[in-house]
């Protein structure tokens, strides 16, 4: 059954960068080249007139975990580190 007005779209790639997602890269990181696996994705959905979307990019650095997390606990619940 066909709904007027209904329009449905998803799309992914892997082009994404901090920047892309509002993030800062923290000091001495690096973008993680693992070479059977993308270190960033960006997925979307579009129903309608509503868009959603949902962007990752994997960083490694060698420093703890610690000052990793206080460098990114200004930004809350939205940085999962």
């Amino acid at each position: 059954m066909a709904c007027a007005g209904f329009s449905f779209d998803v799309h992914a790639n892997t082009n994404v960068s901090a920047a892309d997602i509002g993030f800062e890269v923290y000091p001495g990181a690096v973008l993680n080249q693992r070479a059977h696996d993308d270190a960033a994705f960006d997925l979307g959905l579009t129903l309608n007139s509503s868009r959603y979307r949902l962007r990752g990019v994997e960083y490694l650095s060698a420093d703890a975990r610690a000052d990793v997390l206080a460098f990114y606990h200004p930004y809350g619940q939205w940085a999962h580190v």
